[in-house]
């Protein structure tokens, strides 16, 4: 360093301290000749979270670079414990906006990393070391041209860091602004996780791994991390640079609505008068109810343990790391932990959750896998929240072959860390022999059951479909392949609804059943096919059968209760749950079930004491505040329901609650916050044709908000496109997008869509009340008090009708009462 000195800068407007750099150590004169050039190039920015270069001399005493003298901390040093979402939102704006600035100019930094990175005393960050940046001469175009220059890895090194290089510096391919991106993606991903996710033990596995492994997403190791994020650092590391976002400045542009987002707090608690609205708000929009009909099954049953009162200690599961050079075996990984889990979940005295469940646990178990030819290396650790302090953890290795003795090593390992961490009981002992004795069939299986738990990719169900009957061939006695193969047709015809998918489903889980009778998996496999397929009786009883087998099986008790719930048996399926709540008297989800039940058959106060024990047993359950703000809605008390979204969303930001806190706005009037909390939680959920739908609502009854509802309506057309493709006999869909082409003024469409809906459920009180909103937008007013009063006989409450004024211009209060007055008569008569 030369001599340091202070000068006035016009951009921070203050003085600033400088220092001179020499650059007379690098002996290659090529060299310093293009960095001076560069330090020439990147002294045209100006940004405050860029190191500004003021000068380039060339003097008879040497080469020297006049800079900014930068008074900070290391990124580095900041990021051994993961970054707030907060402040991880401000500083990755202020980073992306200062590369936003120098690609711009046509500048690529080429070597982003934590030690490049400074921190000032004000927690704002100051990007250091253009020394090896390059210029395009593309200038301030997109940097797609052949103009852009060819920076190779020889260019960069040593300089360079390897954990961060672009897929495409490493190949020796031309580079543009994206290149930084990935740079950048890489650290976002340590400040969120403090973990880089390519380094690896040598300097060729690294760039092995930036060139064929896919990153996990941050939230897998920090549950804070909500969705959007990490779609955004996913595409910023995605190894095509046309598959990252344009530039940098869409990049600040994401972050900036991310932090609005984050930023924002809810409501305003009012006195004003709350009332329950109709099931649709106006033509175009659907009430989001948080999940409550939409409870997640989980396989961790238990048996005892402590008082219900208390928090029981809760597991999460996060998805096992792949170090391996093949990308499936990322798949096997998941397959493999699918079964850990299952095991694990029989421990006395513990929850275990998915990672994806949206419930926060003070303890996590991760881990990676890796696969060099036969061997097969597992490690594990168990981590207690918050600060992430590792408590247990082994390592088990050993040949491929040895799968099952594997497994079960990992299995029991980790079982006895959390035993002894936790004082919890002993892992009940497996009976039987192991469910097939060909290691390369039980292989596929495990990796089919990894694809499977992706089943919203249809891609991955065809693949695990392609796996499973593989291990059939390799073994055709093994009953679990047909199980898991039934499975997978399952999730087809859910999918597609083509009617081939049921039966192929039944037809695989019976020839399972005939191998091996007594696993009660596949008891639930064919139970669920039958009820979905309008054979209740004959689910009862393959429920009944896997119960008996394993009397701690959740998913039996839940489709024994679904399945005499559909056969109208109420009493016995509230007996169901109770008998499974007396299990596992502790076990959240068998409360969380039992209260959507009461929900469905409007017993609100029933379900929101169901929900209260649900955030009693687990209180990181945001799904669960969820649900019971969503009961208090129901039952008239906006400001608990409020409450209860807040709670569920500072566990996690997720879309339900910000949606379900628009609705309670909108249904006091206050537009404007309604608009602003669902445009929330669209940044979380994008693809939600819904929410754009009810921010069409919104904005409809906004003055001067006309062009931001077509929009919107435009964004919900787009999003349900797709899912009709998919399934084109979905009633409820078509009668939404009939809503939407109908507030664009396009009637054909919305008529010729509401009629297939209705054509399709001619008894579905969802898609009637939707149909009679837009028969009467259509004109059509005498079919439109037809769908009415036929939705009202088929289920709608006339207090719905009351409180809706769309719907109360349809019918009159005589003739409401009238029809009310038959269908009281009809279930009297039925009754005796």
């Amino acid at each position: 360093m030369g001599e340091v000195y202070q000068a006035w800068d016009p951009l921070l407007d203050r003085c600033v301290a400088l220092k001179t750099v020499s650059i007379d150590s690098i002996p290659d004169r090529k060299q310093r000749r293009m960095l001076l050039e560069e330090a020439r190039a990147a002294s045209s920015l100006q940004h405050p979270s860029l190191v500004a270069i003021y000068d380039v001399l060339e003097l008879e005493e040497g080469d020297f670079i006049v800079e900014e003298l930068v008074v900070g901390t290391p990124l580095r040093e900041c990021i051994r414990e993961p970054f707030e979402l907060g402040r991880f939102l401000a500083f990755a704006e202020q980073c992306c906006d200062a590369l936003a600035t120098a690609s711009a100019k046509g500048i690529v930094h080429c070597d982003l990393k934590p030690e490049n990175i400074s921190v000032t005393p004000d927690g704002k960050p100051k990007i250091l070391d253009f020394g090896i940046a390059r210029r395009t001469t593309a200038g301030s175009r997109a940097f797609q041209g052949p103009e852009s220059p060819t920076v190779t890895l020889q260019d960069v090194s040593p300089r360079g860091t390897p954990a961060y290089l672009p897929p495409e510096l490493i190949n020796g391919q031309r580079l543009d602004g994206r290149a930084d991106l990935f740079s950048l993606g890489v650290v976002f991903y340590e400040m969120l996780t403090g973990k880089n996710p390519f380094r690896r033990d040598t300097i060729g596995a690294t760039l092995t791994s930036i060139l064929t492994e896919t990153a996990s997403p941050p939230s897998r190791l920090n549950e804070q991390v909500p969705a959007a994020i990490d779609r955004l650092i996913l595409q910023m590391l995605e190894k095509d640079p046309s598959k990252r976002p344009v530039n940098a400045a869409e990049v600040t542009d994401r972050i900036r609505d991310l932090r609005r987002a984050h930023a924002r707090r809810p409501v305003r608690r009012r006195s004003t008068r709350w009332r329950v609205a109709a099931a649709i708000l106006v033509p175009i929009a659907v009430l989001v109810v948080g999940g409550i009909l939409a409870t997640s099954l989980f396989r961790q049953p238990r048996d005892g343990g402590p008082d219900m009162a208390g928090e029981v200690p809760c597991l999460v599961v996060r998805a096992f790391e792949n170090l391996s050079s093949e990308p499936e075996m990322t798949y096997f990984s998941a397959g493999l932990l699918e079964v850990v889990e299952t095991r694990l979940s029989k421990l006395k005295g513990l929850q275990v959750v998915d990672e994806n469940s949206e419930i926060g646990g003070r303890y996590s178990l991760e881990g990676s896998l890796q696969r060099s030819g036969s061997r097969l290396r597992i490690s594990y650790r168990i981590l207690q929240h918050p600060g992430r302090i590792a408590l247990e953890g082994d390592l088990v290795e050993g040949s491929i072959e040895r799968i099952f003795d594997l497994q079960d090593e990992v299995t029991r390992g980790i079982a006895e860390d959390l035993k002894q961490s936790l004082q919890l009981g002993q892992l009940p002992e497996e009976s039987g022999p192991p469910p097939t004795d060909d290691a390369l069939a039980y292989q596929l299986y495990l990796q089919a059951r990894g694809y499977l738990r992706s089943y919203e990719n249809p891609e991955n169900v065809e693949i695990a479909i392609g796996l499973f009957e593989r291990a059939i061939e390799q073994d055709p006695d093994f009953a679990l392949a047909h199980c898991g193969l039934a499975d997978a047709y399952w999730k087809r015809w859910e999918e597609t609804k083509d009617p081939v998918w049921p039966q192929r489903a039944e037809r695989a889980s019976r020839t399972a059943l005939e191998i091996q009778p007594d696993f009660a998996e596949v008891h639930v496999t064919l139970g669920t096919i039958l009820r979905g397929t309008g054979k209740p009786e004959q689910a009862v009883m393959e429920f009944e059968r896997a119960i008996d087998t394993d009397p701690l099986n959740d998913a039996a008790y839940i489709g024994l209760a679904l399945s005499q719930e559909a056969m109208g048996q109420e009493a016995a399926a509230i007996e169901t749950f109770e008998r499974a709540i007396a299990a596992r008297p502790d076990y959240w989800a068998s409360f969380s079930h039992l209260g959507a039940f009461h929900g469905r058959h409007g017993r609100w106060e029933e379900a929101r004491r169901c929900f209260e024990e649900v955030v009693a047993l687990t209180p990181k359950n945001a799904r669960g505040y969820s649900n019971l703000g969503a009961a208090h809605l129901r039952l008239n008390d906006p400001e608990a329901a409020v409450e209860a979204f807040q709670k569920s969303l500072q566990i996690k930001p997720n879309h339900r609650a910000y949606s379900n806190i628009a609705y309670v706005q909108r249904s006091q009037g206050r537009m404007d916050e309604a608009a602003e909390n669902f445009s929330n939680a669209l940044v979380l959920n994008p693809d939600d044709s819904r929410l754009w739908g009810n921010l069409a609502a919104t904005y409809q009854s906004l003055p001067g908000k006309e062009a931001e509802a077509d929009s919107a309506l435009r964004n919900a057309i787009r999003c349900a496109e797709p899912e009709l493709a998919v399934n084109p006999n979905d009633a409820g869909l078509l009668a939404r997008l009939s809503g939407y082409h109908s507030g664009l003024g396009e009637f054909d469409r919305a008529r010729e869509l509401i009629e297939q809906a209705v054509g399709l459920a001619p008894d579905q009180v969802d898609v009637l009340s939707r149909a009679a909103l837009v028969f009467d937008a259509l004109g059509d007013r005498e079919r439109a008090r037809e769908v009415i009063e036929t939705a009202l006989r088929s289920g709608l409450s006339a207090e719905s009708i009351r409180q809706e004024p769309a719907f109360r211009s349809l019918i009159t209060e005589e003739d409401l009462q009238k029809i009310s007055d038959e269908i009281r008569e009809g279930s009297s008569v039925s009754d005796h």
